[in-house]
This record gives C-alpha cells, structure tokens and sequence, in this order.
C-alpha cells in the first residue's frame, strides 16, 4: 500500500518541507503502517489522504509537523492517537451538546487561517480577525477540539454574547509556560509556549497577560497555535524586536504544528494590523504599515542594558 510510493526517493513535497528524504520515507511509513492495521486502502490527494469506500479524507500537514517535534520512535503511537481522535469525531462518538446550556462551558475561540475550507464556506461560526486569519468557535472536548457549525445557533445566544463566553472561558486555560527573550537593546520579547491548542488565542486578551501600560500598542506574533510573541511598544526597542520575531515567526510557522500566519502584527486598540515582511537568504526586510512608521518615529531610544 505505498500510496505515497512514487514519492520516495524524490523531493519531500512543500507541506512537509521541514523532513528530509529519510525522515519524510519514515512518516509515510508510519502512516501507511496505521492504515494498513485499520484495514484502510488509502490514496493520495494534495497534502492528505483519501480513505477508499469510507468517504473520509484527512489532512497530514499538521501530523506531519507534530511527528517532526517529537523523536522517531514515538511516530507510531502520534500517528495511531490521531488517527482514533480523527474516526472518533467523525463517528460521532465525541458529538458536543445542542443544548446552549450544557455546551455553555466547553465553548472557546481558536484562530485559525481564513482560506480554511471549513471557514471560508461559512458553515462554522467564524469572524475576522486580521487579513488571513478568524475567530472560530469550537468546542473543548476531553480528546479533541471541535468547531460549532452555523446551524447549530437556532435557540443560541447572538454571535457576538457566543464570542465573549467562548473568550472568557480561555481565562479557565492554563497558563502556558512564559520566557522575557532578551533583546541587545534591552528590550525583551514576552514568549508564550504550550500544548494547548489555544496559546495563540491569548492575543484576544492581550490586555490581561501583557503590561502595556504606557505602550503604543504591541507587536504580536502567532505563527503555529501552541505560540504566541508579545513585545509592548515603549521605545525604539520595538526595531530590533521587529526584526527577531519576524525571523522566529517564519521559522515557527514552517514548523508548527497547527501553523497559522508567518505575520508579525501590530496590536493597537484591540485591532491587529499586519506587518509585511519577507525573510530570504538570511536577510530580512521588513514594511511598517505609516501609522506604525508615525509611532516609531515618535519614540525615545531604549535604556542600554546594564552591564
């Protein structure tokens, strides 16, 4: 069952970019390993698989880069839990609630990329959140994360009242783990890491886990859903930081799992504005949106770092 056969040997396609040959050659055969143990006769489509007779297609992407986190020997037992949570929704044993009352608790925002199939056919409950990227109600369910199709708000709550439960429930989340990335200027960037699926959704409340006191805003970054970069703007500080976590985002983003935009942000007044960038052959440029560039120009050099 080599569905992927043509594949070895030759050039490790872009979506799994981040393997080489040998490492790329051990995914497929974990995957077609599993598949073969459930008795799956699969087929290739773009950056997933078709399962023949069931009607059933999975992306690879995201288990792809949760395989290339972890140490080799673990891959059998990732792509196995995957799969089990994936046949599980789709069998309807992890079916959420319909009642608002009881879903009330397990409603929370994730982010994710707007050109999503799932998003852009407007069957979830989605809004925007920047260019490329909206908030989606899902349901936390014990062994997956779920999102709340459209015809399911028939005696719900407005969307907007739906939002503001699903983000306050985020505060129940624990706290991911935190480091202050040190800056040659002085500066420091905030580093969120975790393996919840909603670290990045901390960005929607920006205000409760950074000091931005006396800031003009921040700068934001969410390349994968288990990170989140943070920086307040206070003093020219803010360049280096651009340039740093533009490069860490591009890197992050291509690594995941669960990527979502290689786009540093500038937070201000609860909007999110993109910063364009490009990161090629080491060297990076970057394209401050005027506003940004005004405040910028506005700002004090940073204290030097005490010796």
């Amino acid at each position: 069952m080599r569905w992927l056969g043509r594949l070895r040997g030759a050039k490790v396609p872009e979506w799994a970019a981040f393997f080489d040959g040998p490492e790329f050659e051990r995914f497929v055969a974990a995957v077609e390993a599993d598949a073969a143990r459930r008795g799956w006769r699969i087929t290739r489509v773009e950056d997933g698989m078709r399962v023949d007779g069931l009607d059933m297609e999975f992306g690879l992407s995201n288990l792809a880069q949760v395989c290339h986190a972890n140490p080799g020997d673990a891959w059998p037992a990732i792509v196995s839990q995957h799969f089990d949570n994936l046949v599980g929704a789709a069998a309807g044993d992890l079916e959420p609630p319909t009642a608002f009352e009881e879903a009330r608790a397990l409603l929370k925002v994730r982010i994710y990329p707007s050109d999503q199939p799932m998003v852009s056919d407007g069957g979830v409950v989605s809004s925007p959140l920047a260019p490329g990227l909206a908030r989606v109600l899902v349901f936390d369910l014990p062994t997956t994360v779920a999102t709340v199709p459209r015809d399911r708000l028939a005696d719900w709550p407005p969307v907007d009242e739906l939002f503001a439960i699903a983000t306050s429930n985020l505060r129940d989340e624990p706290a991911p783990s935190h480091e202050a990335v040190s800056l040659d200027s002085g500066g420091t960037i905030d580093v969120h890491m975790g393996d919840s699926f909603f670290v990045a959704s901390r960005v929607l409340m920006l205000p409760e886990i950074a000091d931005l006191d006396g800031a003009r805003g921040a700068l934001v970054a969410f390349p994968h859903r288990h990170a989140l970069l943070v920086h307040p703007i206070r003093d020219l500080a803010a360049i280096e930081a651009i340039n740093l976590m533009v490069v860490l985002a591009d890197q992050w983003y291509r690594e995941g799992p669960g990527s979502l935009s290689p786009t540093v942000h500038w937070w201000h007044d609860g909007a999110l504005t993109p910063i364009l960038s490009e990161v090629r052959d080491r060297k990076v440029s970057v394209y401050p949106p005027d506003a940004l560039v005004e405040v910028l120009n506005g700002l004090e050099p940073p204290t030097p770092p005490v010796a």
